[in-house]
């Protein structure tokens, strides 16, 4: 054994004078890469733990209902169809009597009579002002909910409604520049402004700003749309602050949104795809997360996590192209409506 011992020391010896360095080295590395491993594996889980959290925590919603049921009211713009709508039906479920916005009298009227069937006990109004417009008339707006104990206004009017739906920044019309601008930019950061003394004497009060996926990133021919967008999310973040700042009890939350099956666009349910009403009553449950913006449906935020993950350059390209293959579908669509009708006039 003592014979076993002393070649055991004699051999390590030896090696400690052939790879001193070696040894020297991988001490030298093992300490930092453990440290990045744990600083990583940490983050990860931190990351992981909050992501989870913020959809299984119970919504503070309630705290924006003062009273009874029915005795407290929300605003809901662009109410007369797809995630609005949505919106309008889940804050009804949940007590809250609502004033609908749209454009279109008509549909709003549809909207109004198919909820006030399902909630006979509440109270909806509707209120009609084209948003689109650079003199929408914010004035009426105000002026239908300044005497109603408002403490809810969803900013959800948006799109792209507006011209071609695949032009070019440069083949685009100015005044259809415009109107988008004013559909997704102008028109909620206006009537916020507006609405703020009315929501200030009701707090605490709640403005959701709905944004989208596509102001996380850049798509061809949705310039205008994806930039308004990325505004209304650092917007919506500033005037957290802002409240904050002075004291306010006005929470802002902005709500980033996925592909969700709306009256403007018909793409069936899936995995990463869900209805209006589907969509309205997640972004509701994350009221009162703490942060300033938040993919309402947890589904579109693992989406859009895992497209993150993606090198930007990968990214663009991959949205290039499928943008192109939109749009190369769309003409040969309108191509052969034309032709079709070209017929029928023959």
């Amino acid at each position: 054994m003592d014979t076993a011992n002393a070649l055991l020391t004699n051999l390590s010896t030896k090696l400690e004078k052939l790879y001193p360095k070696t040894t020297s080295a991988s001490t030298t590395l093992t300490t930092p890469l453990t440290t990045i491993g744990l600083l990583t594996t940490t983050y990860l889980a931190y990351n992981a733990t909050s992501f989870i959290y913020q959809y299984l925590r119970p919504s503070s919603l309630p705290k924006y209902h003062h009273g009874q049921p029915y005795t407290t009211w929300a605003l809901i713009t662009g109410a007369s169809d797809g995630i609005g709508a949505g919106f309008a039906e889940a804050l009804l479920s949940r007590g809250f009597n609502v004033v609908l916005h749209g454009r279109n009298p008509t549909k709003l009227a549809g909207v109004q009579q198919r909820l006030a069937s399902q909630f006979p006990k509440a109270q909806i109004l509707t209120v009609v002002a084209d948003a689109g417009s650079s003199s929408a008339d914010i004035t009426s707006i105000v002026t239908a909910v300044s005497t109603l104990p408002l403490t809810v206004l969803i900013n959800n009017v948006g799109g792209v409604p507006f011209g071609e739906p695949y032009d070019t920044l440069e083949d685009a019309e100015a005044s259809t520049v415009d109107a988008l601008i004013n559909l997704n930019l102008r028109f909620p950061t206006q009537l916020t402004k507006a609405l703020l003394p009315i929501l200030q004497k009701n707090e605490p009060s709640l403005v959701v700003n709905i944004g989208s996926g596509a102001g996380e990133m850049g798509l061809p021919y949705l310039g205008v749309y994806c930039g308004s967008k990325a505004f209304n999310l650092r917007w919506n973040q500033a005037m957290k602050a802002e409240m904050m700042a002075l004291g306010k009890k006005v929470e802002m939350l902005g709500i980033l949104v996925g592909n969700v099956r709306s009256g403007g666009n018909k793409i069936g349910e899936g995995f990463f795809t869900c209805s209006s009403l589907t969509m309205a009553n997640a972004a509701l449950d994350r009221v009162g997360c703490g942060r300033s913006s938040v993919w309402g449906w947890w589904r579109h935020g693992l989406q859009f996590g895992l497209i993150g993950s993606i090198p930007e350059g990968m990214r663009l390209g991959a949205a290039s192209g499928m943008m192109a293959e939109r749009k190369r579908q769309h003409m040969e669509m309108q191509s052969k409506k034309v032709g079709t009708e070209d017929a029928m006039k023959g």
